[in-house]
């Protein structure tokens, strides 16, 4: 009995979704088994184009590259202005957050899609081309990123009657408030430096107005121990860590140089 051949070379349907912004992909056709029969999907590629800002080039955004995260793959490419664009070839079918960051010569991600949340990219099979019309994604000013550790010395967080930390990020000039947390006393560093990071997930701290902290320790009924530490600085700019240290904290309050570490 003659078994009908199944047409393994059909191309395949290749999607490609963003929630708020659309990335243009591409797959490659891959050929049929030795058997005739259709094989599992291959390996694709996808084509993330970049738009930085409001059009601008690499050099008036200070950006030499460009870095994109594609589920557990990241690409670093040149920021060059004719071919905004990152490529990734051989993926694997399946669904992938996407993120891309543009960084400086000092490696600084100073701008990134982070202003686009929930990227993402679904790769279902070769052979297809999405349109030239699809929006390419925008980077946008990254945000400020701070970090406040609190020497104790020999004391803990009961001994120094502190519970809590309230923190206060201004614009330059101490007027405008960009952020308000408050973190336990107790709660686990981020680094090996003790440092504990200061969520932002709005991304409202805008370095380039970023220019006062205020640190405030609190005891158990939120009342203030001693004045808060107050931080004066020129604004870092675009996605650059800013980190305080509140030194010698005791029952009566911390102390602080002033000025980021």
């Amino acid at each position: 009995m003659t078994v009908p051949l199944i047409d393994s070379l059909s191309p395949k349907l290749a999607s490609f979704r963003a929630s708020t912004a659309v990335v243009a992909a591409t797959a490659l056709l891959v050929g049929a088994s030795a058997t005739g029969c259709e094989s599992d999907p291959g390996p694709g590629s996808v084509l993330v184009p970049v738009e930085l800002g409001n059009s601008k080039t690499c050099a008036e955004v200070n950006i030499s590259t460009l870095e994109a995260t594609l589920g557990d793959s990241t690409v670093t490419v040149p920021c060059v202005d004719t071919s905004l664009e990152v490529r990734f070839d051989d993926v694997a079918k399946g669904t992938y957050d996407l993120s891309v960051v543009g960084r400086n010569d000092e490696g600084v991600g100073t701008i990134d899609s982070g202003g686009t949340p929930d990227l993402w990219v679904e790769v279902l099979g070769e052979g297809a081309t999405v349109g030239p019309n699809l929006s390419p994604v925008r980077l946008t000013d990254a945000p400020a990123h701070l970090f406040v550790r609190r020497d104790l010395g020999f004391l803990t967080c009961e001994s120094a009657n502190m519970t809590s930390f309230r923190v206060i990020a201004f614009e330059e000039g101490g007027s405008t408030i960009l952020l308000k947390d408050t973190f336990d006393c107790a709660s686990p560093t981020t680094d090996a430096e003790g440092y504990y990071a200061v969520p932002d997930p709005s991304r409202v701290v805008k370095g380039k107005l970023l220019g006062e902290m205020a640190i405030q320790p609190l005891d158990a009924a939120d009342m203030a121990v001693g004045a808060a530490v107050i931080f004066e600085f020129a604004p870092p700019g675009p996605g650059r860590d800013v980190k305080f240290t509140l030194s010698a904290c005791s029952q009566t309050g911390c102390t602080g140089t002033g000025e980021p570490d």
